[in-house]
């Protein structure tokens, strides 16, 4: 995926996008989520800052974004680097709530449940396993094994 990162919600699916460029109208974004020319969408770049759109053409995972008011984007960039730096907003994430199973490092595994994921992390659930700076190993179901430290 390429570009900044952000979540789309469209019509009945909600997942992560790029968006390859952005001007004051719309935006290019790279996506899997299937849609269709006229669908309602929202572009969100982290917990703060959102826009709304209507797919204005899809082709091949492509997707042109006709936004419904139109934003000064230099401003928007601007206010989403500040946002980040400073720790207002954090990246987007999505609730997945996926079984799995943990690993405390030097100890016994777990069955888990992954909440939800951005591109920094993911958020776990436990009962009291783990502690924050512990270093901890998840397989999802599907194969996917991920190494991190608890914050």
């Amino acid at each position: 995926m390429a570009g900044y990162a952000a979540r789309l919600d469209a019509l009945g699916d909600r997942g992560l996008c790029g968006v390859i460029n952005l001007s004051d109208t719309g935006a290019l974004l790279q996506s899997n989520i299937p849609l269709s020319r006229g669908d309602p969408v929202r572009i969100s770049f982290d917990c703060k800052n959102s826009l709304q759109g209507r797919v204005a053409w899809n082709d091949g995972g492509y997707a042109g974004i006709r936004f419904l008011v139109p934003v000064a984007t230099f401003g928007l960039i601007g206010k989403l680097a500040n946002d980040r730096w400073t720790g207002v907003a954090r990246p987007p994430r999505l609730t997945i709530n996926a079984p799995a199973l943990a690993k405390k490092m030097g100890s016994t595994s777990f069955h888990t449940v992954v909440g939800n994921i951005s591109q920094k992390g993911f958020m776990i659930w436990h009962a009291g396993q783990l502690n924050p700076d512990d270093d901890v190993h998840v397989t999802l179901q599907n194969g996917i094994n991920v190494h991190g430290t608890v914050r």
